[in-house]
């Protein structure tokens, strides 16, 4: 069944869509508009770095960018207080910043493994 619908498989198969949701329901899942808004920005980021005719790895890439960049600004926004309005512990609030360290460094690591891919590739004649 698979084999004659690969539409199945491309939209069932899209782990980074997958990625997209599970991460916006972490933090939008009562606000409908905002996870839509932020899907469609989120593959719309990716479009715009694409370009006219990506290759597959450069789609790749593009791709792991706007998750990478999702997840950034996705901990940027987080609230680490806890459910009554207080501080939370200190350890808390230094796992919190790793975690947004760590989102940051995957995703400059990303845009430089897209620059260095498209530097890379042969131009195309004009």
């Amino acid at each position: 069944m698979l084999d004659a619908h690969p539409e199945v498989v491309q939209a069932e198969g899209d782990l980074a869509h997958l990625a997209h949701i599970t991460m916006i329901a972490a933090v939008a899942s009562s606000d409908i508009v905002l996870s839509e808004v932020l899907i469609r920005r989120v593959v719309q980021m990716q479009t715009e770095l694409e370009g006219p005719h990506p290759t597959a790895l450069e789609s790749l890439l593009c791709e792991r960018i706007a998750t990478c960049w999702l997840a950034v600004y996705l901990l940027d926004a987080a609230s680490i207080e806890t459910a009554n309005g207080e501080r939370p512990p200190e350890n808390i609030i230094e796992q919190h910043e790793r975690m947004k360290q760590k989102a940051h460094k995957r995703y400059i690591e990303a845009c430089l493994a897209l620059a260095k891919v498209r530097r890379l590739l042969p131009r195309p004649r004009r």
